[in-house]
């Protein structure tokens, strides 16, 4: 029973300290009230700049993706070009070999044209001078033949 008093004593303590905590805890009202308007306020604001932060973060994500887009193609670009420049490279090395072939028959064909030239000259002069062989021979041949009718007729007379 004892132990009900102390504890009844006790209780009623408490419940007139009541008001007393009820005033106290009034008094942290207003600063509470003003921290949980602040941290509103804060938390606001954090929430505004986390919508910020993901706007940019969008805005970039779509300059990356257009930036990507536009290096895929650009690359692309850039390959059909090293082809196309290395077609044209190898046709260019195919006409060079074919011009120095040309080049090479051409030389041979001036070769045979000069020494057929010098070999016609040679001919020329050859026929010439069998030309006149044939002359002096035939002159030679009638001379002698003159004489050998003037000595005939000296011998038949």
């Amino acid at each position: 029973m004892r132990a009900t008093v102390s504890w009844k004593k006790n209780v009623l303590t408490q419940m007139d300290d009541i008001p007393l905590v009820i005033k106290e805890l009034l008094s942290y009202q207003s600063s509470i009230k003003i921290d949980a308007k602040n941290t509103l306020k804060d938390f606001e604001e954090i929430s505004e700049k986390q919508k910020s932060i993901q706007q940019e973060i969008y805005e970039k994500y779509l300059e990356k993706v257009k930036l990507k887009n536009e290096m895929d193609e650009a690359i692309l670009n850039y390959t059909k070009c090293v082809e196309q420049y290395n077609n044209l490279c190898s046709k260019e090395r195919d006409i060079l070999i074919e011009k120095q072939k040309k080049e090479q028959k051409l030389n041979i064909i001036n070769q045979d044209y000069v020494f057929d030239n010098k070999l016609l000259k040679g001919f020329n002069n050859l026929n010439g001078k069998l030309r006149k062989l044939i002359e002096e021979n035939q002159r030679w041949v009638e001379n002698e033949w003159n004489e050998l009718e003037k000595k005939w007729s000296k011998w038949n007379s």
